[in-house]
């Protein structure tokens, strides 16, 4: 005879776990009641203006753009013989106005100086300059008047 199967032993019993509270179900419109909330424009949105420059800034900005402007006026600039030959030196100041996009306009000479000759190579020192550097927007000016010193020493 065969023998009977023997019953396996019975699974100690796991406590059942506890079953999470059912949260609120949310009930979805049907597609007609839901419309999409419109994109955000330009007028719902104020602009964030980014953060301004400190005075120091500033005046470090304005600073650092009139030595590179002086320094592009000094590659330009040309000693004249005849002033070179006559032992003429002298500063001879010359007036401008610059746009924000970095033209000069209005070059002339601010009070006369000694030497027609110097006067003039300033004036052809600035011109030849062609466009400056844009002025930079941080300094908020869309036209700038300068006056401008350029030293003439014989060495």
């Amino acid at each position: 005879e065969p023998k009977p199967e023997p019953k396996p032993e019975p699974k100690p019993k796991q406590k059942p776990k506890p079953e999470p509270e059912p949260r609120p179900v949310k009930k979805a419109a049907p597609e007609s009641e839901v419309s999409p909330a419109p994109p955000p424009t330009a007028e719902s949105t104020p602009p964030v203006a980014p953060p301004q420059p400190s005075a120091d800034e500033l005046a470090t900005i304005e600073t650092n753009y009139k030595r590179v402007l002086l320094a592009a006026i000094e590659r330009n600039k040309v000693y004249p013989r005849q002033a070179s030959r006559m032992g003429q030196e002298g500063i001879v100041t010359v007036g401008f106005t610059l746009l924000a996009d970095g033209s000069i306009k209005d070059i002339h000479i601010v009070g006369e100086g000694s030497y027609p000759s110097l006067n003039e190579a300033t004036l052809e020192a600035v011109k030849a300059v062609g466009r400056a550097q844009p002025i930079p927007p941080e300094l908020g000016k869309s036209e700038w008047r300068l006056a401008v010193p350029i030293a003439y020493r014989l060495e």
